[in-house]
């Protein structure tokens, strides 16, 4: 009971049974989920719960004809650099709402490149792009997949990703699914990290 308590200290006090199970498992502890369920339960803790959705970012540029879903929901990438998703997402901070622009690499699901601005413009997510691209170098033929959000089939997002000889995908109109590991990514974050320093 104590390694179990232990381990949901250490997530902050966000980790719910399927987690701390997984994490008790890595850590060679043989236990099962419905113990540690139970006792979550007598000890009165849950865990974090991701909150209510707030406006939609994902606003579409009138008359713009966005690229198409080379993605396809094809998460899986064998070396580093093939594949990357882009998105953006509200987050609460101490100072109020402000926008964080990510860039992930499906190979290994490491954020390549991040930016975050009060503002929920193009710079946004072009600033993530270049930290992505100056720090990966990738190679040509990269696939890029973000939504159909106004920032993302601007011009001038379009073009560095051209000048980088990196293939353009675009999500289907409203499918969250053909973005999933980005929209996965921030509901992790916003549930394990932004809503546990308001908790706590």
């Amino acid at each position: 009971m104590a390694v179990i308590e232990q381990t949901y200290q250490d997530s902050r006090k966000t980790y719910g049974s399927p987690r701390l199970h997984a994490e008790l498992r890595k850590k060679g502890f043989v236990c099962g989920q419905h113990r540690v369920a139970r006792w979550m339960r007598q000890e009165g803790i849950v865990g974090v719960k991701r909150g209510r959705k707030h406006p939609r970012t994902t606003q579409r540029q009138p008359g713009v004809v966005p690229a198409h879903n080379l993605l396809n929901q094809n998460f899986v990438a064998t070396a580093p650099n093939q594949k990357w998703v882009s998105d953006f997402s509200y987050i609460l901070t101490r100072e109020g709402w402000f926008y964080l622009a990510v860039v992930l690499d499906l190979f290994s699901r490491k954020v390549v490149g991040w930016c975050m601005s009060p503002k929920m413009d193009t710079a946004l997510v072009q600033d993530a792009l270049r930290m992505a691209l100056l720090g990966r170098q990738p190679p040509t033929g990269l696939l890029h997949h973000s939504d159909q959000g106004s920032q993302y089939t601007s011009r001038v997002y379009r073009d560095c990703l051209i000048a980088a000889s990196a293939q353009l995908s675009i999500s289907g109109v409203g499918n969250c699914y053909d973005n999933a590991v980005a929209e996965s990514f921030f509901g992790t974050l916003k549930a394990e990290c932004v809503t546990a320093a308001f908790v706590n």
